[in-house]
């Protein structure tokens, strides 16, 4: 997983490829911290690694901790605003703009649900929550 996710990947991270289910099976694979838009890269080789070697990458995921309460509350439009160019900052990188977003600025709101995020021109990030 990249760097700036705050979990760790945690478990057995080498198991055995079944060539004739042509699966791989993790029993006990744990995401050290909630955080949003984990991805993880999966790396495949044989014994020799010399015959070949490949890698997956998992489509996004969110990581929710399991003891955190769900919250049925008022719904709120919240706009939020940036100084800096969004052309320079953001264009082209939005998805990972609000996984880092939400993975940095939502755990300083523990009792808040943020979903729905929508990022445009116009220095603007609209969250509704």
């Amino acid at each position: 997983m990249p760097d700036n996710y705050l979990g760790e990947l945690q478990g057995d991270l080498q198991v055995t490829f079944d060539p004739n289910t042509v699966q791989a099976h993790f029993q006990d694979l744990t995401i050290s911290s909630a955080g949003h838009h984990y991805i993880i890269n999966i790396n495949i080789w044989t014994a020799p690694s010399s015959f070949y070697q490949f890698n997956v990458l998992v489509e996004p995921f969110e990581v929710k901790d399991r003891n955190a309460p769900e919250h049925d509350g008022k719904a709120s439009r919240v706009t939020w605003k940036f100084t800096e160019d969004y052309e320079q900052v953001v264009a082209g990188l939005e998805e990972l703009f609000v996984a880092n977003f939400m993975n940095n600025i939502g755990p300083l709101y523990p009792n808040v649900t943020i979903s729905d995020i929508g990022v445009s021109a116009g220095k603007y990030l609209f969250i509704t929550s």
